[in-house]
């Protein structure tokens, strides 16, 4: 069975298509600025590997790919609680 939809960890990939969906959207989450949009994936890989020690600065991007037309929809932006004990390691982007 193939699922419609997979939810995954963005990678630095997922640029242009997440440009396209900040041009609909265009929210302080996901402004519609290319380089905006390339400093929030750098920041959520670096989150994803633990390169960002302190939890309280790591961001988390996710986004939600159609599988049939291979397509980011959606995207969503997380920051742990500031008592977070959650380790990047357990939210590898791939693994999502």
């Amino acid at each position: 069975m193939t699922w419609p939809y997979e939810i995954r960890g963005a990678v630095q990939a997922d640029e242009d298509q997440l440009l396209e969906v900040a041009r609909h959207l265009n929210t302080v989450n996901l402004p519609n600025d290319r380089d905006e949009i390339r400093g929030i994936l750098e920041q959520a890989q670096k989150s994803f590997t633990g390169a960002i020690k302190d939890p309280k600065r790591r961001e988390y991007v996710f986004v939600l790919v159609d599988q049939q037309k291979k397509r980011i929809v959606c995207n969503s932006k997380r920051s742990p609680p500031a008592s977070s004990t959650m380790k990047p390691s357990s939210m590898n982007p791939r693994s999502l």
